[in-house]
């Protein structure tokens, strides 16, 4: 892929309309921001490996409190929202165990694909509840 520096900035429109989702999804591209600087920079796998299992946790912690929100207000589609979640579950754990090789290949290609899902996943799933939750009073 080739990965130069990139650096993903918020825009409002990246917004979900829901304040607590919003800010968690600004700290994970904070995350990623740092990530990108590290490989550009004195390329350090320990250090994006720590940074990966911090990514990892706070994804956790964000996923439970949006599904909790979903559950809560009888989302429709939640069943499909927990599913592209558990995709990316799924993902880490292989990357996690990619990235112990220390193959600079290995943690570009995880780089791409953390940066991809995330925005991929929060312009396009999360922004598919806005309506719902913000009609259930949900802001």
């Amino acid at each position: 892929m080739g990965l130069i520096m990139r650096t993903i900035v918020w825009k409002d429109e990246n917004s979900v309309g829901v304040k607590e989702l919003d800010q968690q999804h600004k700290e994970v591209i904070i995350f990623l921001n740092h990530m990108f600087e590290i490989f550009e920079g004195q390329l350090n796998p320990d250090l994006l490996n720590e940074l990966l299992i911090k990514l990892d946790q706070y994804a956790k912690n964000h996923f439970a409190t949006e599904e909790g929100l979903l559950e809560k207000y009888k989302y429709h589609d939640k069943e499909a929202h927990i599913r592209e979640h558990n995709i990316y579950r799924n993902k880490i754990i292989t990357l996690r165990h990619e990235l112990d090789s220390n193959d600079k290949r290995a943690l570009e290609d995880t780089l791409e694909f953390l940066a991809d899902w995330w925005m991929g996943h929060i312009q396009g799933c999360d922004k598919e509840y806005t309506r719902y939750l913000n009609n259930c009073g949900v802001f």
